[in-house]
């Protein structure tokens, strides 16, 4: 079971035909977020990708966040810890500091997959 970071509320699973998935997930307060994450020690992988995400997700969590552009697959058990902008940037915008992601605003949210036989 794999610890994520993640700067999207988008949900990248894995492919399994015939496997249902349950998403938890629920906004929380940046304290929630540093305690999950001390919680998590240094067992996570970041998959923040731009440097000034991760330095605000530093100011937020208290420890260093490493700029990591990989791409995630979550399976059953997997958690993540979600930075989520609460505007769309323009194609080709990278924000350059964390005071303009303050201006547009962000939310935080934890997720937990699981897998269940009850069908949708």
């Amino acid at each position: 079971m794999v610890k994520y970071l993640l700067n999207a509320k988008i949900v990248p699973m894995t492919h399994e035909p015939g496997i249902e998935y349950v998403i938890k997930m629920r906004a929380i307060t940046e304290e929630e977020a540093r305690e999950i994450f001390e919680s998590w020690g240094n067992n996570f992988i970041s998959a923040i990708g731009h440097e000034a995400t991760a330095k605000l997700l530093e100011q937020i969590l208290g420890r260093a966040v490493p700029v990591n552009r990989v791409a995630v697959t979550l399976k059953h058990g997997d958690e993540a810890l979600i930075f989520a902008l609460k505007g769309r940037l323009p194609e080709g915008v990278v924000i350059k500091d964390t005071e303009e992601l303050k201006r547009i605003g962000y939310e935080l949210w934890h997720l937990i997959v699981l897998t269940t036989s009850v069908p949708l």
